[in-house]
């Protein structure tokens, strides 16, 4: 149940970092209707960095490929990116798929049950709040233990033969290495044009590492997965040995130096006093993401060898 918590930790983060203008999402109030909760500057920045990222990479890869996109998100939980993607793209042209435990589907399709707004967005749909399911054109939410995919595959939803990415967004760190690495062997080897993105915590080793180890212990929350993957380059080692032809590993002080436009820096940089600069860049060199491709998928998106972060 602990782990269960932690969408709620990363939703207060995503509530505050929207209400101080950080990130721009009009979905949230719907999942978290407290509107009060502001976390530090230094958890702001960290939740935009983050955010950013990750939107940049599925931006990039919507707007490259014709045709229908899939997106499956792993642990998904109050996630509304669905929601926000769908506002700017047509609905037939993109399938989320949000796998995630039965209590945190409940969740999420109760309030959605509650809000017609979210609901025009889905086309047709229907639900089932005791079973924790919701099915429609553009969005599924499934509840399903995805520790399961190497032995029965993904739920019959799933389109094997669309274009697809697989969002981690700090899930796979919570399973055994084998487990993870199970799961990642088997999108490669069912999907044709695949990629993975994965944000989550590095450098565990060090005295910081230690401590954010420790605090999420005295939780009952182990990530199994960190001491494995504890550098930037074992994170892209994990991925070569799963057979991915292509993968960019930055920690976030890189991606927000390399990644982020000048006028985005400048503009966050307006909101809120940062004082405790040396102490976010400590912060920021123990989260990383990765992007992990097949070939297929690498050539559509049209990357360059030595450049391989999505257009800025």
């Amino acid at each position: 149940m602990e782990v269960l918590e932690t969408d709620l930790d990363a939703l207060r983060c995503r509530m505050s970092a929207t209400k101080m203008g950080y990130i721009d999402d009009p979905y949230i109030q719907y999942f978290l209707p407290r509107r009060s909760i502001h976390k530090p500057p230094i958890i702001n920045r960290g939740t935009y960095v983050r955010t950013w990222s990750i939107d940049h990479v599925l931006e990039n890869f919507l707007s490259k490929l014709e045709g229908k996109k899939q997106i499956i998100s792993l642990g998904a939980g109050t996630d509304t990116r669905a929601f926000r993607f769908l506002t700017k793209l047509p609905k037939e042209s993109i399938k989320f798929i949000e796998l995630d435990l039965y209590p945190n589907c409940v969740r999420k399709i109760q309030s959605i049950a509650k809000q017609e707004a979210l609901q025009a967005m889905l086309g047709v749909y229907t639900i089932d709040a005791k079973k924790g399911i919701l099915l429609s054109e553009s969005l599924d939410i499934l509840p399903f233990d995805i520790r399961r995919i190497p032995e029965t595959g993904l739920p019959e939803r799933a389109n094997q033969g669309l274009p697809t990415i697989v969002l981690s967004e700090c899930c796979l760190c919570y399973l055994e290495p084998k487990e993870a690495n199970s799961i990642c062997q088997w999108f490669r080897e069912r999907f044709s044009c695949v990629g993975i993105l994965v944000y989550e915590p590095i450098q565990g080793m060090d005295s910081f590492g230690k401590m954010m180890k420790s605090n999420l212990a005295s939780r009952g929350i182990y990530l199994k997965t960190l001491d494995s993957y504890n550098t930037v380059e074992d994170q892209e080692k994990r991925f070569t040995d799963n057979g991915f032809q292509h993968t960019t590993v930055l920690d976030f002080a890189a991606l927000e130096r390399e990644w982020i436009p000048e006028t985005e820096k400048k503009r966050i940089a307006k909101i809120e006093m940062l004082d405790e600069l040396e102490e976010w860049d400590l912060l920021a060199k123990h989260y990383c993401l990765v992007f992990t491709t097949t070939h297929s998928l690498y050539e559509k998106l049209n990357l360059q060898k030595g450049n391989d972060q999505p257009n800025g």
